[in-house]
C-alpha cells in the first residue's frame, strides 16, 4: 500500500540485474553509479581511505578528505603525503634546500646539490 501512495501503482521489480536497485530498477544500487538513465551501473570504487563516502557522483567522482584528491581519492594533494585514514601529512621539506614537494608516497625530499638531511636543511 505504501508503495501505491507514493508511486501511483504497486507493481515492485525483484532481483534488479546490472546493479540497479530500486522498485522498479531505476536506480543505481549503493556505492554505484551511471552517467545516463540508459548507461548500466558501474561502480563508484571510491577509496577507503581517502574518501569521505563510498558514493560517487553520476560521473563517477569521489568526495574527498581535506588533503587527498583524484577522481577515487587515492592521491595526496601537492605538498602532501602518506595516505591513510586520516588524509595525507604536510611535506616536510625545506624550500631553501630541497627541489620542489616531497614525494608523495613516503614523503622523501629531493635535496639541492650539497644540501643533506631527511628534511633538506
Amino acid at each position: 500500500m505504501d508503495l501505491y501512495r507514493r508511486t501511483g501503482h504497486g507493481g515492485q521489480c525483484l532481483n534488479c540485474r546490472d546493479n540497479t536497485a530500486g522498485s522498479h530498477c531505476e536506480t543505481c544500487k549503493e556505492n554505484f553509479h551511471r552517467r545516463t538513465a540508459g548507461e548500466m551501473c558501474q561502480p563508484c570504487n571510491c577509496s577507503v581511505v581517502g574518501s569521505l563516502s563510498l558514493q560517487c557522483d553520476h560521473n563517477g567522482d569521489c568526495v574527498c578528505k581535506a588533503t587527498v584528491t583524484g577522481k577515487k581519492c587515492d592521491q595526496c594533494q601537492k605538498g602532501y603525503h602518506s595516505l591513510s585514514e586520516g588524509g595525507c601529512r604536510k611535506c616536510g621539506c625545506h624550500p631553501e634546500g630541497s627541489i620542489g614537494d616531497c614525494d608523495p608516497t613516503n614523503g622523501e625530499c629531493t635535496c639541492k646539490r650539497n644540501v643533506e638531511g631527511a628534511l633538506c636543511h
